[in-house]
């Protein structure tokens, strides 16, 4: 049998072999360089979603400390309204005039009333000795050594607020006392008047704020002590926690802020933004569960892994042929078309997700910088869209969302760009818009969503939107800025009722 492989040239095998290896090498280099750009990228915005949402966190901690602090002054305000009506000589026990005393409890009766976070209200003379109490009763009775010594030594402008644990409490309940001096010209302690107000009240408060799932918002004093917190643990309240724990820069000033990623009391992990309550030794922590946070990242970086895993093997088969890498071409830049509209996308709604508002957000303000026309930022959350969850399945709760979709699509010009912001939060560019154009636009998105239930099956839900506007640029210099003063007034919205529109006004 002859040799048949001799009648085959064999000079250009060597040729064929190289040109094979070059272009493996092409490929296994073309995806080295792919693999590790989409790691960078996926790195990248794991660390923008950590950063966004820690930020996010410090500002709600922020605006929760505000309006604490707001309440503090105001009591302050009753306080020192008191002072300036009482004299040195009316710091006195006992009162040798009755219609004097009975002056005095009428004074602090009329005061305390106006105040109804005030549970007690006294007057003290400079031995810390009650002389007068808005009942009437317990005159004669001292403070505490320790809180009368902390009066003396308070010289602060503000008033001087103290935790006092329920063992150490008349009442026998935790209660946060405010207090202020009266003093001599020379600045001699002489008494002062000090109102009480129950630490229970605070955790009312908490549990008036509108938190996601797995969010959690916690009082904490400088010794770590928790002191109120939602969702409620009974067991870690009044007493000293090691998480979560306050950052020393927080800590150690009169007012800071921070964040941080933490273990919290319950034993989950998450974003804390911290605020210091301005001339007040409390601490306001706010904390986004990380795991919820990291959801859409997580799906996004599966997507694209599955993509990349899906382009190499598309790559390998092409290497066999060269029609199949012709035909694997075009399945390729199919395949990456795909991932461009899932990379700027919502699958959900069909809306932009948050990936492509990161980019179009500063274009968007760029071109308004350079034309001279306004930008307005729309921030709209559905009112409590949990309960829907709860209530009716998550499947429902996708509808709602789709159907509100469905709403912002109509009704918007070319320019305009809506966004899925994340979970039931979006976002609204109008390019070329005044802040009453904005106004009138919200409005009619939110009375045709309230006026409009969603049908599901057998179900007829009703659900609300609350919103927050600023415009560029009277609201705003920067993107950041304008973002941040949206979300703001979206929680103004949330904080005053829901159902509601909140505009950004300059102070």
């Amino acid at each position: 049998m002859p040799d048949l492989s001799r009648s085959i040239p064999t000079t250009k095998q060597p040729g064929l072999r190289a040109s094979l290896l070059k272009i493996s090498g092409a490929l296994f280099l073309c995806f080295a360089l792919l693999g590790g750009w989409l790691s960078f990228d996926l790195y990248r915005g794991y660390e923008k979603v950590l950063t966004d949402v820690s930020y996010r966190a410090m500002q709600r901690s922020q605006i929760i400390g505000q309006a604490f602090r707001t309440e503090i002054l105001a009591a302050d305000y009753v306080l020192r309204d008191v002072l300036g009506r009482v004299q040195e000589e009316d710091l006195v026990f006992p009162d040798p005039n009755p219609d004097h005393a009975q002056r005095l409890t009428r004074l602090l009766k009329e005061k305390a009333d106006t105040v109804p976070d005030f549970v007690s209200m006294v007057l003290f003379d400079r031995d810390c000795v009650f002389a007068a109490t808005v009942t009437g009763e317990n005159t004669g009775v001292r403070s505490k050594p320790a809180l009368c010594e902390a009066r003396k030594m308070h010289r602060g402008p503000g008033p001087l607020v103290s935790y006092v644990s329920g063992k150490d409490s008349a009442s026998g309940h935790s209660v946060l006392v405010l207090s202020r001096n009266l003093t001599s010209p020379a600045g001699e302690f002489l008494g002062g008047v000090m109102s009480v107000i129950e630490l229970e009240r605070a955790q009312r408060r908490f549990d008036t704020y509108s938190l996601g799932a797995e969010d959690s918002v916690a009082m904490l004093d400088d010794a770590q002590v928790l002191l109120a917190r939602r969702p409620l643990l009974a067991n870690a309240i009044e007493k000293a926690v090691a998480t979560p724990e306050i950052p020393a820069t927080v800590r150690s000033t009169v007012s800071g802020t921070g964040i941080a990623m933490q273990r919290d009391v319950d034993g989950r992990e998450r974003l804390f933004g911290f605020s210091k309550i301005e001339g007040f030794p409390f601490v306001i922590a706010y904390g986004f569960d990380k795991a919820q946070m990291l959801q859409t990242w997580q799906r996004r970086a599966l997507e694209l892994g599955v993509g990349y895993l899906t382009l190499l093997v598309l790559a390998v088969l092409a290497a066999r042929a060269h029609w199949t890498m012709l035909l694997q071409r075009d399945e390729l830049i199919a395949g990456r078309s795909a991932l461009q509209e899932l990379a700027t996308h919502d699958p959900l709604t069909s809306l932009y997700n948050r990936r492509f508002l990161d980019g179009a957000m500063p274009r968007e303000f760029a071109r308004s910088q350079r034309d001279g026309t306004p930008l307005a930022i729309i921030m709209l959350d559905l009112d409590h869209f949990k309960h829907v969850n709860d209530e009716f399945s998550h499947a429902a709760g996708d509808e709602v969302l789709k159907t509100l979709a469905e709403l912002l699509k109509k009704g918007t010009r070319e320019s305009d760009l809506i966004c899925r912001f994340g979970g039931e939060e979006f976002i609204a560019i109008m390019p070329n818009m005044t802040t009453d154009q904005a106004l009138e636009r919200v409005e009619s998105w939110r009375k045709q969503l309230a006026e409009t239930p969603v049908v599901y099956g057998d179900f007829t839900i009703r659900v609300t939107l609350s919103a927050g506007i600023a415009v560029f640029p009277d609201h705003g210099s920067s993107p950041d800025e304008l973002l941040a003063r949206a979300d703001e007034m979206l929680y103004k919205s949330k904080r005053e009722g829901r159902n509601r529109t909140s505009v950004f006004v300059q102070g």
